[in-house]
């Protein structure tokens, strides 16, 4: 029997992050806002993305970081982040100051605190050694910039297509 991408994806998540992205579906559904952690250097790439996610039908609420190394304090609330929100899902730059996007994608596949949370992958290179390697660091999705409104609705359908 042939698995959908979205089945697959769905039968090797944890059963935490699985969990996750099916809450997740299930706000998208209610239309309730989901909290979207952009980490982002570059102010025309933030712009971008907004307005890809202004022309989906998701209703959400845009949170950023601009460097890798404001990702973990971000999540743990730490100054000058305190008033943070738990984000639904991470949209995570490579290209980044401080600490790249992979360093930043290791650290959030470790961490308890992120364990669950979809990662989608936002850059400029469709290179396939760049694609494999984040995915071997586990993430839920990787889209190309620039991004559209078709990729991301695209992408949060992989998050929580239960098959």
């Amino acid at each position: 029997m042939m698995m959908s991408g979205a089945e697959a994806i769905l039968s090797v998540m944890p059963d935490r992050q699985r969990d996750f992205a099916y809450a997740l579906r299930g706000k998208i559904k209610r239309h309730k806002p989901i909290d979207i952690l952009l980490v982002e250097d570059d102010p025309s790439d933030v712009m971008l993305a907004e307005c890809a996610l202004t022309e989906t039908y998701i209703r959400y609420r845009l949170h950023t970081v601009q460097s890798g190394a404001d990702v973990l304090p971000y999540l743990r609330r730490e100054p000058p982040f305190s008033e943070a929100v738990t984000p639904d899902v991470i949209l995570l730059d490579l290209s980044l100051p401080h600490k790249d996007g992979f360093a930043v994608l290791a650290e959030l596949t470790q961490a308890a605190l992120t364990a669950g949370i979809p990662i989608i992958i936002l850059t400029g290179s469709e290179s396939d050694r760049y694609v494999l390697k984040a995915y071997d660091l586990w993430l839920s999705d990787y889209v190309a910039k620039p991004c559209s409104s078709e990729k991301l609705l695209e992408s949060f359908g992989k998050l929580h297509s239960p098959g």
